[in-house]
């Protein structure tokens, strides 16, 4: 990631939780919470998409200076449920797909909206559920954190799929194309990984375009045959608009 604050921008927000339970009575109910959040605290494994196909500064960064391609993912055919993941024994509730929140507003409705209303909870039933309770709080907090980023990468739209796994797990769809967990070298650093088996879906529904950056030198002959080979032979194939030399 090229964020120095990837999945830890949300704590700036804290100040407002802390001014919800800031009365001494939520003293030990706030320690729970947060502490609850450092203990969920960690890199998720991310793949990272983006709303835009034609963006010039994309194809500077990610994609060997315009020389690349942008592949376009139906997100229908990858039938990812569109919803926050969590560590879980059941794999199918480890992986899910999201927009990432930019905006500074949205992020702080968001914090205020969960602490408000597990104040709400722990208000209304402290005596026998304030423990479960403020586990929950910062289990949220740990997930929320996983899509809020810096506005200034905003012109990225990014969407990603989170995968949030534990080492045990019971057998589920997401279990069998899920990989174990797997390791390689990028730049010097050991990188962990996990690959998804799309093999079964693998097609011109799930690939639906292919759009070549301003600089490629791909011949689009060459390119129909290698897609039709790889049963990719109805994905669309398009130049970028960018004039970027």
């Amino acid at each position: 990631m090229n964020d120095s604050e990837e999945s830890t921008w949300i704590e700036q927000h804290f100040d407002l939780v802390r001014e919800t339970f800031k009365d001494k009575e939520y003293e030990k109910y706030l320690t729970e919470a947060l502490n609850t959040y450092e203990w969920n605290k960690h890199k998720p494994f991310i793949f990272c998409l983006s709303e835009k196909k034609d963006s010039l500064s994309q194809w500077r960064a990610y994609s060997a200076d315009g020389k690349g391609v942008c592949i376009g993912f139906s997100t229908k055919a990858l039938n990812i449920k569109q919803d926050s993941p969590w560590p879980n024994s059941n794999a199918d509730h480890t992986i899910g797909i999201l927009p990432i929140e930019y905006s500074i507003r949205n992020q702080k409705k968001e914090i205020l909206k969960f602490s408000e209303d597990f104040k709400k909870i722990y208000d209304e039933k402290k005596e026998e559920l304030w423990e479960v309770s403020s586990a929950f709080l910062g289990t949220s907090f740990a997930t929320l954190a996983m899509t809020f980023k810096n506005p200034s990468f905003i012109e990225e739209k990014e969407w990603r799929i989170i995968h949030t796994p534990t080492k045990y797990s019971v057998e589920s769809e997401t279990e069998k194309r899920m990989s174990d967990l797997k390791f390689r070298v990028n730049n010097h650093k050991i990188v962990t990984y996990h690959e998804y088996d799309l093999s079964k879906i693998f097609n011109s529904k799930l690939i639906n375009e292919i759009v070549l950056g301003p600089k490629s030198n791909i011949d689009i002959p060459e390119l129909e045959q290698f897609l039709e080979y790889n049963n990719l032979s109805k994905t669309k194939i398009s130049i970028s608009e960018s004039t970027y030399r």
